[in-house]
């Protein structure tokens, strides 16, 4: 994902300086076809955003998902500290 976005960050870097009635190529579903810059600049611009909205949002999942992570852990090493308290007492009253 980065990638992609740094890809069509170039690319409208490069095209940006250009007149707008330049001729370009684009990918478009596997097929190389011929437009200008005008034509292109909009398309890019658009998926770029798309790109870095979809981006955002996989990140924002991503921390949801560390911190439920990260609160399970605590809850069972809370867990775990009990028991391993209960049996130390439990083997304390052995002696």
């Amino acid at each position: 994902m980065h990638m992609l976005t740094r890809a069509h960050r170039l690319v409208l870097e490069t095209l940006d300086p250009l007149p707008g009635d330049r001729k370009c190529f684009r990918m478009i579903n596997g097929v190389l076809v011929e437009r200008t810059v005008q034509d292109v600049v909009p398309a890019l611009k658009t998926n770029a955003e798309g790109l870095k909205k979809v981006l955002d949002d996989l990140v924002k999942q991503y921390k949801a998902k560390q911190d439920e992570l990260d609160k399970w852990k605590v809850g069972r090493l809370s867990l775990l500290s009990i028991w391993l308290v209960g049996l130390l007492c439990h083997f304390m009253s052995l002696f």
